[in-house]
């Protein structure tokens, strides 16, 4: 085995105890099992236990491979890696409540094996599209005498807990707020905001059951949002300017898709739909409501979902930034730019993040128009179509131009 083709992974993601963990030719983790725990990895391979979750697509394609060492002594675990990294804070509410009850449910076969999950915190959780699994193949430890779970305490803490406050309010800014404690909600808080009635112990265990019971009562409340039923009406999406985006795809054979500001996902699933090529779209928007109806009607299409604010976004380097063939940057410029007031250059380095070639971006050169150009607020001198253009190639080769609509025109470009 080449060590090029190796890749140690950092960071607080499958960095494991009873393994060390490699990421080999962007395809696959590698999981060389410490010496002292070769029973324990052998002893769980054979068990039966990884091949019901992979059956049950809990967990991913999992074997013991040692066609990558020429050491005898080592013993080497290859585990398919999911195509796009994600962390819950950039799950809507219904999908970090599918990552609970996947933990509650993969605890639940473990115990069948004599098993148990000695962690149970939201990282060791991942969406492969609209599927979430369980991906630490480190954190599964023989049950305990005691009929209680080792891990219980972190389960209430890090997804119970969080689940309860996350479902009082949908609103950006709060859900934010509230993933930022994803790790120990304090009592002040919890005790403040929950009534009696429903808060949860983390020193008395309740029954698995119970929890599950639980996590399934929570909902997101509804509240309408400017953009929480612009995907309502599909029919609209039926125009002119969508087959110009599908033509565009289909002539390049593109296969990945960003979607920037998706909403519900109507024009990401006609792309899928319409586009042979296509093997995968990501969808991101801030609109929580939007976005849980995305995650929440998906018909096993390859879309990732990915709740994230693009206006604060330059403010966030760290954050991993998934990339696509192409960005869409449909009707939001205008926004980003007279709403947010962020400077040209800004937004557009933001999209060229998604990007690893082609981006397809609209400029709205009536400003907020909204269909009645009597109530259209005013646009400043500078905001014109030849600005736009000088500053889009600044960052792109123009491969074509076209007004698609009175308040539309659609740049498709290549990055520089």
């Amino acid at each position: 085995m080449n060590n090029e083709d190796l890749k140690s992974i950092s960071g607080l993601r499958l960095q494991a105890h009873l393994t060390n963990n490699y990421i080999y030719k962007d395809s696959k983790i590698l999981m060389v099992v410490k010496k002292q725990y070769h029973n324990w990895a052998n002893e769980l391979m054979k068990s039966g236990l990884i091949q019901e979750l992979i059956k049950n697509k809990l967990f991913p394609e999992t074997k013991i491979n040692n066609t990558y060492t020429q050491v005898k002594e080592e013993l080497i675990i290859e585990q398919e890696l999911i195509s796009f990294d994600n962390y819950f804070y950039t799950w809507t509410f219904d999908m970090i409540k599918d990552a609970a009850k996947t933990t509650l449910m993969v605890n639940q076969i473990a115990n069948k094996y004599g098993y148990e999950l000695r962690d149970a915190h939201l990282l060791n959780c991942m969406f492969y599209f609209g599927k979430c699994m369980h991906i630490d193949f480190d954190s599964f430890v023989k049950k305990s005498s005691s009929n209680n779970w080792i891990a219980y305490r972190e389960f209430v803490e890090s997804q119970v807990k969080i689940l309860q406050l996350l479902a009082l309010q949908p609103n950006f800014e709060y859900q934010k707020s509230i993933k930022g404690m994803e790790n120990y909600v304090p009592d002040k808080i919890y005790n403040s905001i929950i009534e009696e009635k429903d808060r949860i112990s983390r020193h008395q265990q309740i029954s698995i059951s119970s929890l599950k019971d639980i996590v399934s009562s929570l909902n997101l409340p509804y509240e309408k949002t400017m953009w929480s039923e612009y995907h309502i009406d599909k029919k609209k999406f039926d125009t002119s300017r969508i087959l110009e985006i599908i033509n565009i795809i289909n002539k390049y054979k593109l296969k990945t898709v960003v979607d920037l500001a998706s909403n519900a996902g109507v024009i990401a699933k006609k792309i899928l739909k319409e586009c042979k090529s296509i093997e995968s779209v990501i969808c991101i928007d801030r609109d929580h409501q939007a976005l849980n109806n995305l995650y929440s009607n998906l018909e096993n299409e390859n879309i990732l979902v990915t709740f994230n604010d693009l206006a604060i976004a330059f403010s966030k380097p760290s954050i991993k930034k998934h990339k696509g063939e192409l960005v869409l940057c449909l009707a939001l410029t205008h926004h980003l730019l007279l709403t947010s007031q962020l400077e040209i250059d800004t937004i557009l380095n933001i999209i060229k993040e998604y990007s690893s070639k082609y981006v397809i971006i609209e400029f709205m050169p009536l400003g907020l128009y909204a269909g009645d150009i009597n109530k259209t607020p005013p646009i400043p001198d500078w905001y014109n179509d030849e600005w736009f253009l000088n500053n889009f190639l600044k960052h792109f080769n123009l491969l074509e131009k076209k007004q698609t609509e009175i308040n539309r025109i659609m740049y498709f470009g290549e990055i520089k």
